[in-house]
């Protein structure tokens, strides 16, 4: 007597030919003598309501090895990696967008046995993350210096696995007003420095303050930021920044006139503060322990800016001075 083939089978004896397998099953061994040792085929597992050979669907796998069970559905693939529907193998699995396979590009760097790489493939996909500031948009890619591209400047991705990299894109981000990005695989958005501003999204580069003018704090996003530096007042007129005059001090941005020193007191031009007005000639500071400006008393004087009580100076042999100062 002749077995049956692979495919079919036979359940009664004195038979002269074989049953072939329903329609999307198969029997792996030859001689089978029951319809329960037709198996869905590989790709595919029987449904246990119906009975009937479902594809798997995508994502998931059967391969023939496993046709004895088939009963429990199809494998899923490795974590973020894909099938297309109808696989058969776990080497049928392949990184999805965002990832890129490091068991495929391990094996393309080395020269390993064939028994090596067809352990490899059988594992199925290692899909690791594309790092921050890259992507792959398509799957089943295998090494990210050459799938995955960086975001361009004036963009970034602060997470690893994007899809996509442009300027517009949902991974690739624009930098915001303030801030900027002057390379290609940026994380982060850099703020402008103080004295310099950006009033457009997606800037690779921030732009400096006007001549004269600076901007306190550091991401200023427009140029009305920019003040002027101390020692200097807004002219309302041309909106230019002039010195302060002698006499006067200003350690305000945003002023458009300066400060006067105190009675008795004077400043050299572009003066910043009320530190830098000085007691002018014929005043001292300090004087028996008070506070502010006092005139030299009679019979003395002072010929310097700035001096202490410690200055005021007698007159000379044949000259006097009947009032302070």
């Amino acid at each position: 007597c002749i077995p049956c083939a692979s495919g079919s089978y036979s359940d009664v004896e004195g038979s002269t030919t074989c049953t072939a397998c329903p329609e999307g099953m198969t029997s792996r061994l030859t001689g089978s003598a029951s319809i329960l040792d037709c198996r869905c085929t590989s790709g595919k597992y029987m449904d246990p309501k119906s009975g009937a050979c479902l594809a798997c669907p995508g994502g998931t796998y059967n391969n023939e090895s496993r046709l004895t069970f088939c009963a429990t559905g199809c494998a899923t693939c490795p974590i973020h990696s894909t099938s297309v529907q109808g696989s058969s193998s776990r080497s049928d699995c392949v990184c999805e967008a965002g990832f890129y396979d490091a068991e495929a590009a391990a094996r393309s760097s080395t020269q390993g046995s064939n028994a090596t790489i067809a352990s490899s493939l059988a594992a199925g996909p290692d899909c690791r993350r594309c790092a921050e500031g890259s992507y792959s948009n398509g799957t089943g890619s295998t090494v990210c210096n050459e799938e995955c591209a960086v975001c361009p400047g004036g963009s970034y991705s602060s997470m690893g696995g994007s899809t996509s990299c442009t300027t517009s894109g949902p991974d690739c981000r624009r930098c915001a007003e303030g801030s900027y990005s002057n390379g290609t695989g940026s994380t982060v958005c850099i703020p402008c420095a103080s004295g310099s501003y950006s009033d457009v999204e997606g800037s690779t580069t921030c732009t400096a303050c006007p001549e004269g003018m600076t901007s306190r704090l550091t991401g200023s996003a427009s140029i009305l930021d920019c003040r002027c530096t101390s020692g200097k007042y807004m002219d309302p007129k041309s909106g230019a920044c002039l010195a302060c005059p002698g006499g006067t001090y200003n350690n305000e941005s945003r002023l458009t006139f300066c400060q006067h020193c105190p009675d008795d007191m004077e400043s050299a031009p572009g003066s910043s503060s009320v530190d830098d007005c000085k007691c002018t000639m014929g005043f001292v500071s300090g004087l028996n322990g008070s506070t502010g400006c006092h005139g030299c008393p009679a019979g003395s004087y002072n010929d310097v800016v700035g001096a202490t009580n410690t200055l005021c100076l007698p007159c000379k042999p044949g000259t006097y001075s009947l009032v302070e100062g």
